[in-house]
């Protein structure tokens, strides 16, 4: 019976240390699936897609507002101002050229980036949620304009890490087909042609040196037609709407004296003045409908045409007719472009502002235009008159601040380089669409 119960004690212990040997191999095993779903979790690829990403589309943005004023962001030069627009930078200002370097378009348009890719990086909260930690050190951006593209080079180093796990990144390059490279060295051959003529504007000779590279818009401004502004429009596949490259010259007519039997170069005709197109106001549309608005243009045999290219414009009369539900509440730019039966062409932009509310949307409450120092907090809550149809989604394009999606808060302080004027629009949605507000942020030392 002795040894009987001996072999029992064995059998029991045997068993025990299966037991444990088992959950030994099962402790083991998880802990590895563990850290495999920690490592499917810390795919290299999706990190660097996810940073790629919001620097493909920060750069994208920050083109659109750097090369629609000159690719400056802040510009010492003189400038021209036509109401709700950007200031253009005068390239060529009464035979002198201001023209800026490649280089300095290149480093005006990363420091515009940098904001747009902080706000998109988010901090990388979408990995903190995740339980992730990040260790992250000061970003360096550098872009090069080039043939046919444009190569951005993000020094970005951080760290994600989890557990035992992390990943270090620092070095990270795109290439976009942005060919603002050509546009550019266009641009600059006219400016060199034109700063050379002094008593009309070269039309024709833009029209040749652009050629099909690149769709050319200008528009006369003065009483004497004296300054041009040119929009110079390149084309992304990143993007529907073209990057507008927009420059301003400005001529000195007041002491020239014409020769009566001159050839005009704008048409077959001598008197040009016989054709014109009136300027036109901003159009605002604050109900929902169906709207109509002429064009007032002098000439005879008038083809009228809008771009970006839209069906509602009346080639023959000039009649523009919106219906508010083909668009949606936003800020709206066209160029009209009227021709008459000699060949003479003329151009204007018109605004239109469409800001319908059926008492559905956000009704919200006018912000009057407001200033702020260097390195003063700047507070501001957008709000909302009819509270009870939210809840409300609060988003704003600008560049220069960001805005709480929820509760609609502002809290920006200003740097030095902020200085000058900025319009602030802010989009409010709830379940039934959405409504803006626009106002003016003048940054002051």
């Amino acid at each position: 019976m002795q040894k009987r119960g001996q072999i029992t004690v064995f059998i029991i212990i045997g068993i025990i240390m299966l037991f444990v040997t088992a959950s030994i191999i099962l402790i083991v095993n998880s802990s590895n699936v563990m850290e495999s779903n920690v490592n499917k979790q810390f795919d290299t690829k999706s990190v660097e897609d996810f940073v790629e990403n919001c620097l493909e589309n920060s750069v994208n943005k920050a083109l659109h507002v750097t090369l629609l004023k000159g690719g400056y962001e802040f510009s010492t030069a003189p400038y021209f101002k036509f109401e709700n627009e950007p200031v253009v930078p005068y390239y060529l200002h009464e035979g002198k050229m201001k023209f800026p370097s490649i280089e300095k378009i290149q480093d005006e348009t990363s420091h515009v980036v940098l904001p747009y890719f902080e706000k998109c990086i988010d901090n990388f909260s979408v990995y903190e949620k995740q339980g992730f930690q990040v260790q992250k050190d000061e970003i360096d951006l550098e872009i090069l304009f080039t043939e046919k593209k444009t190569t951005l080079s993000l020094s970005f180093p951080f760290v994600l890490s989890k557990g035992s796990i992390s990943n270090e990144y620092d070095l990270f390059n795109v290439v976009l087909p942005i060919d603002f490279f050509n546009a550019y060295h266009k641009m600059k051959q006219f400016l060199l042609l034109q700063k050379e003529e002094n008593e009309y504007f070269l039309m024709s000779d833009l029209y040749d040196i652009i050629d099909d590279d690149f769709e050319i818009q200008f528009l006369d401004y003065g009483e004497n037609g004296e300054t041009y502004v040119l929009d110079l429009l390149i084309d992304s596949n990143l993007n529907e709407d073209p990057f507008i490259y927009r420059s301003a010259i400005k001529f000195n007519w007041d002491n020239i004296e014409y020769d009566e039997n001159s050839i005009i170069e704008k048409g077959d005709f001598e008197d040009t003045r016989l054709f014109s197109i009136n300027k036109m106001e901003e159009w605002n549309i604050t109900s929902p409908g169906t709207y109509t608005y002429q064009v007032d243009a002098t000439g005879e045999n008038l083809i009228y045409e809008m771009q970006p290219e839209t069906q509602i414009i009346n080639s023959e009369t000039g009649l523009i007719t919106i219906n508010t539900n083909d668009f949606p509440n936003d800020i709206y730019q066209f160029y009209i472009t009227v021709k008459d039966g000699s060949g003479n062409i003329r151009q204007a932009p018109i605004i239109i502002n469409i800001n319908t509310n059926d008492g559905s949307l956000p009704i919200i409450r006018p912000t009057i235009d407001q200033k702020v120092k260097v390195l003063q907090d700047y507070k501001y809550k957008v709000e909302i008159s009819n509270i009870e149809s939210g809840p409300f989604t609060f988003n704003t394009e600008s560049y220069l601040l960001n805005i709480n999606n929820t509760s609609g808060e502002i809290l920006f302080k200003p740097r030095s380089i902020d200085v000058g004027n900025h319009e602030i629009m802010v989009f409010v949605e709830n379940e039934h669409g959405e409504t803006w507000t626009l106002w003016n942020l003048e940054v002051t030392k």
